[in-house]
């Protein structure tokens, strides 16, 4: 049988469906071995993300090839893989121009663990075009943080060119604002500086080695009126990547611009709520407002960074992620809506 969490009309359980097997020969049968709980999966579950009334949760995933269609030629069964949830149509209008995360019939639409069912159940059947073999010296741990890691990828791709010597904000240290973190460490970046409000989280970062300063936001606030007060217009951040979503935080992060500066607006703030900011201030600056939407050609390359980045980055027990098994779900969501921990991870 095949044991799932599932989610119907805003409450979690555990249920038990048949096991599945292949019917369309461009199908690959995956036996998840790790499924990550994202933030974006409390939002769903409060109604605040749009997804199917019953589902079962779940989009970063990754498992062992049980069983493919007669047509798939790129795995075999036994293979690691890993999974890219959003798949494409390649004839509508924006697939046939490059732009499959906006795919009109595909993307969202379909995607796993938003409108499909996801992976946090023991076994899923997967268009093949979405299965990815993991490399034979990569762990499926940490394969696990290939999907959250290619859609931060999408957002450095749309941020562009950033000097090497750029002042960087990033605001919030939740798992994706530490990814951020761990990415421009990677890449070489050392002026870079974490505002959070959870003395948890904030030791967390620190816990990183990075040597990255992490500060409450009313720190950076308070730097940036002295500043102002003494006429400084070379204070500020060149970069701003806003992974908290909320919206006053936005506003906040806005005033703390260098001319010339870019603003990723990272973190998805709940739809319907509005940021107000001052748009001579956002002209006289020439600042580049930038988002960030799926994974658009990004998860191939993701899978390389992934195994590069390693545990000197990845490493569960540094970014407090927690293994659960599927039967202790309730635990799972509970310690991570409290801030216990920065991940679950069911663990089949």
């Amino acid at each position: 049988m095949n044991t799932a969490v599932q989610l119907y009309q805003g409450g979690l359980s555990l249920i038990t469906t048949p096991m599945p097997s292949v019917n369309d020969p461009n199908d690959v049968l995956v036996q998840i071995k790790y499924c990550g709980v994202c933030g974006t999966d409390l939002h769903i579950i409060k109604g605040e993300f749009p997804a199917a009334e019953k589902l079962i949760l779940g989009h970063e995933f990754a498992g062992v090839v049980a069983a493919k269609g007669d047509s798939v030629m790129h795995v075999k069964v036994g293979d690691r893989v890993c999974i890219n949830p959003y798949n494409w149509c390649g004839t509508c209008h924006y697939c046939t121009r490059g732009k499959p995360q906006f795919c009109i019939y595909e993307a969202m639409r379909t995607a796993f663990g938003y409108q499909r069912n996801g992976g946090m159940q023991k076994y899923c059947i997967v268009p093949s075009q979405l299965v990815h073999l993991v490399p034979a010296t990569m762990s499926l741990k940490q394969a696990v943080f290939c999907q959250p890691l290619s859609t931060i990828v999408r957002g450095w791709d749309n941020m562009g060119n950033v000097n090497s010597d750029a002042r960087v904000l990033i605001a919030g240290a939740g798992i994706i604002g530490l990814l951020w973190a761990s990415l421009f460490h990677f890449h070489g970046y050392r002026e870079v500086v974490i505002t959070e409000i959870s003395e948890h989280r904030k030791a967390m970062a620190s816990r990183m080695n990075l040597g990255y300063q992490c500060m409450h936001p009313n720190e950076i606030s308070k730097e940036a009126q002295e500043a102002e007060a003494n006429n400084d217009e070379t204070y500020g951040f060149d970069v701003i990547v806003d992974c908290t979503g909320f919206p006053a935080a936005i506003e906040q992060q806005m005033r703390w611009l260098r001319r010339g500066a870019t603003i990723v607006l990272f973190g998805v703030c709940p739809k319907g709520t509005h940021v107000k900011f001052e748009p001579f201030a956002v002209y006289k600056k020439e600042v580049k407002v930038v988002t960030s939407y799926l994974n658009r050609y990004t998860f191939p390359r993701t899978i390389k960074l992934v195994h590069d980045m390693s545990e000197r980055y990845l490493d569960w027990n540094v970014l407090d992620v927690r293994a659960f098994q599927i039967h202790d779900y309730e635990a799972a969501f509970a310690s991570l809506r409290k801030g216990e921990i920065s991940k679950a991870v069911f663990e089949f």
